[in-house]
């Protein structure tokens, strides 16, 4: 971290396979841990901005990671469409895939986690784990899901490095400090979101704006911005 406690954040890229982009970007966090050298990795979409200050505690209980889920059985009476992520899951791991864990961000995993399920799907499938995501639907909905596999990865194999919070609606508890609008919608005009556990109509760039107007920049980082 950089002086004063603040995160120096490092920028990375990679060039994406033609016509595939979205499976690209989804192999990547399958490799999380090949990207940093950190203990547990954070992922969070281009969709969402934090509204406040965070530290690693707030996604810690006990030491452990804070990983939220609902089970298929439950999600699946309200939003019947999270069966696809189940179905297509369950096709890669050598165990039931009971849980949908994409239930808020940021999705935090232990660096041990992304190997394990690598190493899990090319034991089941006989293929490279690459090979496989490439030859899966890249436009929406995909059939690949990076996130349910890791999730359930974690729940199954490692429960001594997960604190499983079970979700009973859409974003309950703990608070994930993340305001999060719908990428496939118009930033400038009203989407129907969950946030702070209630459901509301709100215009994305309005709440981005508003949340980053908190935050004043030091004299140093105002310095980095200019270079």
């Amino acid at each position: 971290g950089a002086a004063g406690g603040a995160v120096q954040w490092i920028v990375k890229g990679y060039e994406e396979r033609p016509g595939k982009g979205m499976l690209w970007h989804m192999r990547q966090i399958m490799y999380a841990d090949q990207w940093c050298n950190a203990a547990m990795i954070a992922h969070i979409d281009g969709d969402c901005v934090f509204d406040s200050c965070i530290t690693p505690a707030d996604f810690l209980e006990g030491g452990k990671i804070i990983l939220r889920y609902e089970p298929f059985t439950s999600i699946c009476k309200r939003h019947d469409a999270m069966s696809r992520w189940q179905d297509c899951t369950q096709k890669i791991l050598p165990f039931p895939v009971k849980h949908e864990t994409m239930r808020g961000h940021p999705e935090v995993y232990h660096r041990t986690t992304y190997p394990l399920a690598r190493d899990l799907i090319q034991h089941k499938l006989n293929i490279r784990i690459d090979e496989y995501i490439l030859s899966c639907q890249n436009e929406f909905p995909q059939t690949f899901c990076e996130h349910v596999t890791l999730g359930n990865v974690a729940m199954e194999k490692q429960p001594d490095l997960y604190h499983p919070v079970r979700q009973l609606s859409d974003c309950p508890p703990p608070d994930n400090k993340v305001f999060q609008a719908w990428s496939h919608g118009a930033i400038d005009q009203p989407q129907d979101l969950w946030y702070k556990g209630k459901q509301a109509s709100y215009v994305p760039v309005k709440e981005f704006n508003r949340i980053l107007a908190q935050y004043v920049p030091t004299e140093e980082e105002k310095e980095r911005m200019r270079e």
